[in-house]
C-alpha cells in the first residue's frame, strides 16, 4: 500500500475572505483542513454536537473560545475540543494558520 498525499498552497491568495479554509481530505463524516485567517478575522462561537475537533498551530496567534473562555494559542500548540462544545476563534494581530479536524461518530 501507498499513502495518498495531499499538497497546501503556500499563501493565502491576496483578495480572498479573512477566513480561508483549504479542505485536505473528506471521508465519510470527518474531514481535515487547513485555515488562514487574516489578523483580527474571527468564526463567531457555535455548537460543535457531531464529534471533537482538533487544532494545531502552525503560524501566528489563535484565540480559541471554548464555552465562553478564552484559550490563546501559539505555533506548536494542539487544542482538542471535545463534542458538544460552544466554539469559535479570533485570530492574533499577525493572523493565524492552523491545521482543523472535526472527526465524528
Amino acid at each position: 500500500m501507498e499513502p495518498t498525499i495531499y499538497t497546501c498552497t503556500e499563501r493565502k491568495p491576496p483578495g480572498t475572505p479573512p477566513v480561508l479554509k483549504e479542505e485536505l481530505y473528506r471521508a465519510d463524516a470527518h474531514d481535515f483542513n487547513l485555515v488562514r485567517a487574516d489578523p483580527g478575522a474571527d468564526r463567531p462561537p457555535h455548537p460543535h454536537d457531531a464529534g471533537d475537533s482538533f487544532m494545531l498551530v502552525l503560524e501566528g496567534e489563535l484565540h480559541l473560545h471554548v464555552d465562553g473562555r478564552v484559550y490563546p494559542l501559539m505555533p506548536g500548540q494542539l487544542a482538542v475540543i471535545p463534542r458538544g462544545a460552544v466554539r469559535g476563534f479570533t485570530a492574533g494581530p499577525q493572523g493565524a494558520t492552523f491545521f482543523a479536524a472535526h472527526l465524528r461518530g
